[in-house]
């Protein structure tokens, strides 16, 4: 039973207790009461603002309204492309888990950084639809749209069915023949449209037959390049054929093609045969006339430990018909473009060129070779006539390329030529 002395204690601790918290209660509405009155004399203060102080911070406001209007939009359609999810339904649309459908991305010294989508199984197993964007530096561009491999019936294994535009706007003239000299250097644009046809045959065994038609419409422009003389203020149509716009082509073409390599994109061991005629006729006038006859052999030789050395050999002849000239850009060109690697494009032009090169290749891992190469080859107006050893140009070089697992081929190569250094990157 509680005693009074317990009682009493008992009311003491229970006042004390109820006084504390009346105070910590008095104290908080305190604080509370003077944040209130803080903020109405900071409303009061910038009410009683004289009309310089809001004159003065104008101006800042002024210069923070587009920033803020940008981060606001930048915010909002963040928001925005993340509710619609846009991105991965994109995604899901462009590339299939299946392998039809596939984008890559793409990049050539030539032209510039681009992206190919590929839509395979069209029509049969091994018809795809190719679309190609590219773009560079100085507006140079390049667009393609192709319908490939599409089986027409037994006796015609495969047909294409091609439209490609592009846009080069500084490409490199130096002059014609193989005396022509790097400090003669001269830019022009070459726009160009092209469209054709092309079926294929197998004749027997690993041996089969090419035959092309095609339109292809020309337009040569001042160039874009600063600090460049044009071809189009040093030359006219009489001195270089082919200056000049509308230059349209008709050109038809047959070839040969033998394969005896040991797999597709990557060979090993084998020969890669190509041996054709094409003949190049202008539409809307009769100036331009022409044959291109070509020739293309490599040999694959497979040697120690997946090393392989890569052997190659080319020519390519043109003959105008009498009385007709050949447009300076369908001259045979010694340049990178054919793996004449240390020249820029357009380099040595002439009506005739032969080239041979060695390449040697050696793993480095499962997907990357090492390589060493070393090209030479000359042009000259008749090759068999005007044939001189000391035209011989010589480059040699080391690279890296990448091989994918679907068999394409990305590489970085660095040549040296008489020029100097030339470092050229292609992706897929």
């Amino acid at each position: 039973m509680m005693t009074y002395r317990n009682k009493h204690t008992l009311f003491l601790i229970l006042c004390f207790h109820m006084t504390v918290c009346l105070q910590w209660s008095m104290s908080a509405e305190s604080d509370s009461l003077k944040q209130v009155n803080k903020v109405q004399e900071q409303r009061q203060f910038y009410n009683q603002k004289s009309s310089i102080d809001k004159a003065v911070s104008f101006p800042g406001k002024v210069i923070f309204f587009p920033f803020k209007l940008v981060f606001s939009g930048i915010h909002y359609s963040i928001v925005k492309v993340d509710e619609t999810k846009i991105i991965p339904k994109t995604q899901d649309f462009l590339v299939s888990e299946d392998g039809r459908r596939e984008v890559v991305p793409t990049y050539v010294s030539r032209i510039g950084a681009g992206i190919k989508y590929y839509q395979r199984a069209i029509f049969n197993p091994e018809s795809r639809l190719a679309l190609l964007a590219m773009f560079g530096l100085h507006q140079r561009q390049r667009y393609g749209i192709a319908l490939e491999r599409v089986a027409l019936s037994d006796l015609f294994y495969y047909s294409n069915y091609r439209a490609l535009y592009e846009k080069l706007t500084d490409e490199s003239f130096y002059g014609i023949g193989p005396d022509s000299r790097k400090e003669d250097e001269a830019d022009y644009t070459h726009e160009f449209f092209g469209a054709d046809v092309s079926l294929g045959v197998d004749l027997f065994y690993r041996l089969s037959l090419r035959g092309y038609a095609g339109f292809h419409l020309n337009n040569i422009l001042p160039g874009r390049e600063p600090g460049e003389s044009s071809i189009t203020d040093l030359y006219d149509e009489a001195t270089l054929p082919g200056l000049g716009t509308n230059v349209n082509l008709f050109t038809i073409m047959f070839s040969f093609l033998s394969n005896s390599t040991n797999r597709p994109g990557n060979p090993s061991r084998g020969f890669e045969i190509e041996v054709g005629g094409s003949y190049f006729q202008q539409v809307n006038d009769d100036t331009y006339s022409f044959f291109r006859s070509t020739a293309d052999v490599r040999h694959y030789v497979h040697l120690f430990y997946d090393r392989v050395l890569v052997i190659r050999a080319a020519v390519e002849l043109i003959d105008p018909l009498r009385g007709k000239s050949v447009p300076f850009y369908y001259l045979s060109e010694l340049s990178e473009d054919i793996s004449f690697r240390g020249f820029k494009r357009g380099r040595f032009r002439d009506f005739d060129l032969i080239l041979g090169s060695l390449e040697y290749r050696y793993p480095i891992s499962k997907n990357f070779e090492s390589i060493l190469f070393s090209d030479a080859g000359q042009v000259a107006s008749d090759i068999f006539q005007n044939y001189n050893a000391s035209n011989w140009e010589v480059t040699w070089g080391i690279g890296l390329r990448y091989v994918s697992m679907k068999g394409s081929v990305s590489k970085i190569e660095l040549a040296r030529s008489k020029d100097g250094y030339l470092f050229k990157l292609t992706l897929n």
